[in-house]
């Protein structure tokens, strides 16, 4: 069976229950028949309050039912499935012994649902419904009295009222009277609709001559149809004495009284008069038998007529008493009379509310995340004054701003936050709870919860500066500490532990230590290819969701004197006209060392040796090059010079580059004619094409000749 199904079944096996459901605030109210098996189905509490149209069925899932024993009462009569909600009655409930004589018959239950975070109560009134169970019964079979034969017509008897612990319309409802003689009348006075004095009244004179007593039969009938009975067998003896018996002032009297009023304090007097001479006119009081079994330790009545209180009034207790009181002379042969004393209790103001809060946690201790919206529940709150009227109506508050009281009934409350919280701010608040009654002097009682406030993860780990910035020489060791960060979490337990790291696209260069934030190198740096290197380090927490800080770390890269000067190129060729200016620029070398300023100075040099003659000059700062005399193509063609960077502060590491310059010829030479000789001076001819050709000697020398023709350009 699903436990949907299993829900209707028991909604369509309320057998001898019937139900009326008030949805909201309101209780939940069943109706139940007395003396119903056990076992029999009153209702469902996840149905009947409305719980399956505003769940999920997940959310069904979760919950539990159970009775909050603070304030149900006779919860024993009743069981609850704790996943179902299903309401049954648990043994056979005895209307009688739990409401005897009263209209309504209410059973109050509180059933909580769990867990916390669907917790209400609610509340259910089961009316026991009565059924006439019980017949009138009289404390006694018979009862004998006497009156004598002088017996005034009038003169009354009280008889004892019958007793039906049904509810009002199946108590007893009349008394009849048979009798085999016209000579007594029954008399009942009724209050309320119900017969409140029974009296047996003569209504002709007797004479014991004639006939010495009368056994009649008083019969009580409940409001059934047919109606239960019960009797009692009245036996009248008729004495021929004394012929006049007290008489009370009045039948009933009425007097109001304060709770915790002191004892032996008269509160009343009675009185009743005997026209009687001697004993049979003196009075003797007394309480009937059945009133001094049940009051006579709060109440005491002297022969003087005065009725004293000698225990202790509380209206809670009883609100109200009514005392059966005899009157009799001192003649024994004379029967009593009685009067009926009613005595009203006046609430006073005498209890202070009382509380009780659950927190519905084992330990009893109240603990809220510091993450909870506004509104979560904290606490379970019961509070009853048991006084009346306005001395039993209260108001409760907390003084704490934090938290409020929300009511979810009369006396049933639940406290709630009022305000977000924050632990980092405060971690533990002792709530004072206090409720003041409307009484016109007020008691009040005070309570308090302590409530723990839990950690949630809410803060980051911060760290002590935004940008760590640590210098590093470049060639270093590795395996050494250059930096240590250092972070903080204001959250507390695992979410206050967190752990270092850096990104990995630098492990292979740092590695930090998770626990202290050490920061070490795992290689050397070469300040030449990288200057400086930036990174984020974090510190991760231990709360889930985990939560990040990071800083900054710049690791600048100190610089060494490791590099010397390198050219750019290897070679360098210039060319150079001949018979320049003595000094003519020939180039520009150019070096660079990788070192920083303070390492990476050094001076161009030309090496003697390949400038033996000196015919060039270098600057040393700027590398240009220049003769430093006339240049003779003729005589050289061209120059292959060394040229060194050396540096400044260490020549240990110089710079080498070949520079080779070209002399570029100018015609500065006139022809020669070597063959035939001619004067070295002079011209010659040269057939070429019958023209006559005027050569240089160097034309001469470079130029190769075919049939005695000169292969030159025409000067």
């Amino acid at each position: 069976m699903t436990r949907r199904s299993f829900v209707l079944s028991a909604a369509i096996l309320l057998v001898g229950a019937a139900v009326a459901v008030a949805r909201g605030p309101h209780p939940l109210r069943y109706s139940l028949r007395e003396e119903s098996e056990r076992g029999t189905p009153l209702g469902n509490i996840l149905v009947d309050a409305g719980l399956t149209s505003s769940l999920s069925q997940f959310d069904l899932a979760q919950l539990e039912f159970s009775f909050s024993s603070a304030r149900s009462q006779h919860q024993h009569l009743f069981s609850i499935d704790g996943k179902t909600g299903l309401l049954t009655t648990a043994e056979v409930v005895d209307r009688d012994s739990l409401c005897a004589n009263l209209d309504v018959c209410v059973v109050l239950l509180a059933v909580q649902i769990l867990p916390v975070r669907y917790f209400t109560i609610v509340q259910v009134n089961v009316d026991i419904v009565d059924i006439n169970d019980n017949s009138p019964r009289f404390l006694s079979d018979s009862l004998r009295f006497a009156l004598t034969e002088v017996s005034v017509p009038g003169v009354g008897i009280s008889l004892p009222l019958a007793e039906d612990p049904d509810s009002p319309k199946f108590a007893v409802q009349k008394y009849e009277l048979e009798a085999d003689s016209d000579k007594f009348e029954l008399v009942v006075v009724l209050e309320d609709g119900s017969p409140s004095d029974v009296q047996l009244v003569l209504r002709g004179k007797l004479d014991r001559e004639e006939r010495d007593g009368y056994v009649l039969r008083l019969v009580a009938l409940d409001g059934a149809t047919p109606p239960k009975t019960g009797s009692v067998t009245l036996t009248i003896d008729v004495i021929d004495v004394n012929d006049n018996s007290p008489v009370f002032e009045n039948s009933t009297y009425r007097v109001s009284i304060p709770e915790n009023i002191d004892p032996s304090t008269v509160i009343l007097n009675v009185k009743a008069t005997d026209p009687d001479s001697g004993a049979s006119g003196e009075v003797v009081y007394s309480f009937s038998r059945k009133t001094q079994q049940r009051y006579g330790n709060m109440f005491d009545i002297n022969q003087s007529g005065d009725i004293s209180v000698t225990g202790l009034i509380d209206y809670e207790v009883t609100s109200g008493y009514v005392l059966t009181v005899s009157a009799r002379n001192r003649d024994p042969s004379t029967s009593p009379v009685r009067a009926k004393v009613i005595v009203d209790v006046i609430d006073e103001n005498d209890n202070a509310p009382t509380m009780t809060v659950n927190t519905l946690t084992e330990d009893g201790a109240a603990q809220i995340t510091e993450s909870s919206p506004v509104g979560t529940f904290v606490a379970h709150m019961t509070v009853i004054d048991e006084d009346a009227g306005e001395n039993g109506r209260f108001n409760c508050s907390i003084h704490t701003p934090s938290f409020e009281i929300r009511q979810l009934y009369e006396t049933e409350f639940k406290i709630v936050t009022s305000a977000p919280l924050d632990r980092e701010q405060r971690a533990q608040f002792v709530l004072a709870i206090e409720c003041q009654d409307n009484g016109l002097t007020p008691r009040f009682s005070v309570g308090q919860l302590s409530v723990t406030v839990q950690d949630e993860n809410d803060n980051a780990p911060v760290f002590s500066r935004d940008t760590y910035t640590v210098d590093v020489p470049e060639n270093g060791k590795p395996e050494v500490v250059v930096l240590t960060v250092s972070a903080t979490d204001a959250d507390a337990g695992r979410n206050s532990h967190f752990r270092y790291s850096i990104p990995p696209n630098m492990a292979p260069y740092f590695a930090i230590d998770s626990s202290t934030g050490s920061i070490t190198t795992r290689r050397p740096f070469d300040r030449e290819r990288t200057d400086e290197m930036r990174f984020t380090v974090y510190a991760i927490d231990g709360g889930s969701p985990q939560r990040t800080g990071s800083a900054d770390v710049v690791i600048r890269i100190a610089d060494v004197n490791d590099e010397h000067p390198r050219f750019t190129r290897s070679r360098y060729e210039f060319e150079v006209p001949e018979n320049g200016p003595e000094v003519t620029a020939v180039g520009h070398v150019t070096a660079v060392d990788s070192d920083t300023d303070a390492n990476n100075k050094f001076d161009y040099v030309i090496d003697p040796e390949t400038n033996r003659h000196e015919l060039f000059a270098i600057d040393s700062a700027s590398g240009a090059i220049s003769t430093t005399g006339s240049l003779d193509r003729e005589l050289e063609a061209s120059y292959t010079l060394r040229v060194l960077a050396v540096p400044v502060r260490d020549t240990t590491g110089t710079g080498t580059a070949t520079v080779t310059v070209y002399v570029q010829d100018t015609n500065d030479n006139v022809p020669v004619v070597l063959f035939p000789a001619f004067p070295a001076t002079g011209p010659f001819s040269c057939r070429r094409s019958r023209q006559l050709t005027i050569l240089s000697p160097a034309c001469w020398r470079t130029t190769p000749t075919r049939a005695g023709t000169a292969r030159c350009p025409t000067v």
